[in-house]
């Protein structure tokens, strides 16, 4: 999507038209199932059967990292293969005018490791040819290495085949990642050492420490991004020049915050870019509204730059009827339409039975020509829909291909009525535009428009955007500037990108003499102003930059004082900010904690954390033991920085209902953020 300045104009000249009129149904939707086998299937039974309950879409799982169901140049078929089931597959998905997206696992090869036949032999030569990925310890796990060059083009090899040799309508890309199983801790092969040494022209001295918790983690873990972004980006290109028409989509997790750090996967980053022509999250819960809150999160990434199609994972649904609140709840929210994880026979018939009596689209949204959308600048918020000023004026054009505009709406995603708005010329480059006055809550730009070429009418959705009261937009405005902060309490800030910060903030106001404040970004000029801060374990560590480690080491060696709590002690994903002081080293279920030495003016005393788990902390040459778990491992550590101080507690304050902290705990937070912290006396 393109951004041109907001023109703001007086209210005489708007032209926005308030007229009500009854909500159609969508014209476009995609309605999809995946569908994965592990022997002889039914092929045409099934088509016939979604196709009869109003889907359009499928997506076939046909390979994975190192086995296919098809006869293919470059990976051994499954044991059970004895057909082309691809092309049984998608004669059979044709058939019933159902579009086939050809479902490719990538780099996942643990369905080759337990067959008998040619897919375990080529299992075995892979893992001898050291192209499994390997943890820190150098033990295999059962999935291709990202970072092996002879990996990526295997599986780009794959997709052109796929593409090549078969009429498919989609290439879907899965476990485009790094593996989770056991655990996240990949890849540290003799292999991915030689190609980021290469990249960064550099020898790795102490491998793997260096990447894994080191001075070049942060380096590293950028490089394994750009290992996967690169398939995709090449994946798409491929595509589109082979066949334009083929659509590039993926199925990605949930949470991208955290996942783009932990499996390096930033799938926003492709939607950006343009890389994908539709995306997929799989936001598999039993609970409606985590599934409504993932979406929320997830749909302002791609409005105006690729379609959203929402993983709805029904086999986790105890009735049917939930799996069709969540579909009307992923249309609600903006969604372009859904995909149901996964067809199985035996289990679909009463879902299917009902989606049989529901209103359905006639067809896809990208069988329509795309429209470029560019709308005036507005707020721009993480994981939230782009902000305008309620009453303001904000322009968008459409520069439509092959389209005649017959009118312009704005549809609410909040219940409210359509807002029609008054009909446009079009310019010489089919470029229409529109001004209008922002409507409070959160809405859709949608064109009703006829196709030149076969006259059908359709339906082009494009941005999403929400309008605000003013004094919001300038809360929100405020909150990118550095805090002014007023009075002679002590200044404590607390990071608002952190989990349980609001918990943090309400503890807080409850002790005398502290002014507790949020900052939005860990810069020299929003640390200025606090004495105190409290850092908890970050939504999304991407914001931990050096320049931000930089930033906060700087302040505490001038005298801050910092509390850094659970992961943002240094564990898993965060960087090690302060190995001087500690780093976390495990993870531990108890929940037992006491202080046994009286040290920088902490009460001795013992309590349980509200969190359910804690991170254990390995202290540095510079750092205390303060408190300890009841297994005699520590959970807090502090030490001096500078004219500063640090502490690394491996809990998380706050996060309980309400924000709730044991009599401990809160003790602990006020002794912290109060002037009763003395120097080390040791």
């Amino acid at each position: 999507m393109k951004f041109v300045s907001l023109v703001v104009f007086v209210w005489s000249l708007l032209v926005a038209v308030n007229v009500r009129f009854a909500v159609a149904q969508p014209q476009t939707e995609i309605r999809g199932a995946w569908i994965h086998n592990y022997g002889p299937f039914d092929w045409e039974s099934a088509m016939k059967e979604l196709a009869d309950a109003g889907f359009n879409t499928v997506f076939v799982r046909v390979a994975r990292g190192a086995n296919a169901i098809y006869p293919s140049k470059y990976l051994p078929s499954d044991d059970w293969v004895t057909e082309d089931e691809f092309q049984k597959a998608l004669d059979a998905a044709h058939r019933h005018g159902l579009e086939f997206h050809a479902w490719k696992v990538c780099f996942f090869a643990g369905g080759a490791a337990l067959q008998k036949g040619a897919a375990k032999t080529f299992y075995d030569e892979l893992a001898a040819q050291d192209r499994l990925a390997r943890d820190p310890e150098g033990k295999q796990a059962p999935f291709l290495n990202p970072g092996d060059p002879r990996n990526q083009q295997l599986e780009l090899d794959v997709l052109r085949e796929m593409t090549e040799k078969y009429d498919v309508d989609g290439i879907h890309l899965d476990y485009i990642r790094y593996p989770e199983n056991p655990h996240y801790d990949f890849d540290y092969s003799d292999v991915s050492r030689r190609e980021f040494e290469k990249h960064i022209g550099q020898t790795v001295a102490n491998w793997p420490g260096d990447v894994f918790s080191g001075p070049l983690k942060w380096r590293y873990e950028n490089w394994e991004r750009t290992r996967i972004d690169s398939v995709v980006q090449r994946a798409y290109e491929q595509t589109k020049k082979l066949k334009p028409r083929v659509q590039v989509s993926a199925a990605v997790w949930r949470a991208n915050n955290t996942n783009r750090a932990a499996i390096k996967q930033d799938w926003t980053r492709w939607v950006r870019s343009g890389w994908l022509d539709f995306v997929v999250p799989m936001d598999y819960s039993k609970d409606d509204a985590r599934f409504r809150s993932d979406l929320q999160e997830q749909i302002p990434h791609t409005t105006g730059r690729a379609l959203f199609a929402a993983g709805i994972g029904n086999y986790q649904h105890e009735t049917p009827e939930q799996t069709l609140r969540q579909i009307e709840m992923a249309r609600v929210e903006g969604a372009d339409g859904y995909v149901l994880f996964d067809y199985q026979p035996q289990k679909y018939a009463a879902l299917l039975a009902q989606l049989k009596t529901r209103p359905r689209a006639t067809a896809l949204p990208w069988r329509v020509p795309k429209v470029e959308w560019t709308i005036g600048q507005g707020l721009e918020r993480k994981d939230a829909l782009p902000a305008y000023g309620a009453g303001t004026v904000l322009g968008v054009r459409a520069k439509v291909t092959g389209l005649q505009v017959v009118q312009a709406q704005l549809h609410s995603l909040d219940g409210q009525p359509p807002l029609r708005l008054s009909e446009a010329t079009p310019q010489a480059n089919n470029e229409y535009g529109w001004r209008f006055a922002v409507p409070s809550g959160r809405w859709r730009f949608v064109l009703s428009a006829r196709d030149r070429q076969t006259g059908k009418d359709t339906m082009e959705r494009g941005p999403i955007f929400e309008g605000l009261p003013s004094s919001k937009i300038a809360e929100l405005r405020a909150s990118e500037q550095p805090p002014i902060v007023r009075g002679r309490a002590k200044r404590v800030a607390i990071y608002a990108g952190g989990l349980a910060e609001s918990g943090l903030v309400r503890a807080l106001p409850r002790s005398t003499g502290v002014r507790a404040y949020r900052i939005y970004q860990l810069k020299p000029d929003h640390l200025r102003e606090a004495k105190v801060l409290l850092l908890p374990q970050l939504r999304d560590v991407s914001q931990f930059t050096p320049e931000a480690i930089m930033a906060l080491r700087d302040w505490v060696a001038q005298g801050g004082v910092l509390l850094m709590t659970h992961d943002a002690v240094g564990f898993r994903w965060h960087a090690r900010a302060f190995p001087e002081i500690g780093q976390g080293i495990a993870l531990s279920k108890t929940r037992d904690v006491e202080i046994g030495e009286n040290v920088f003016g902490l009460s001795v005393g013992a309590w349980q954390h509200e969190y359910p788990d804690h991170v254990v902390i390995e202290p540095g040459a510079n750092g205390k033991v303060l408190a300890h778990d009841k297994e005699g491992k520590a959970v807090l550590v502090g030490g001096n920085l500078g004219k500063g101080k640090v502490f690394l507690y491996g809990a998380l304050l706050g996060y309980a209902p309400g924000g709730a902290m044991s009599a401990g705990e809160t003790q602990l937070l006020m002794e912290l953020v109060g002037a009763q912290v003395q120097e080390n006396k040791n």
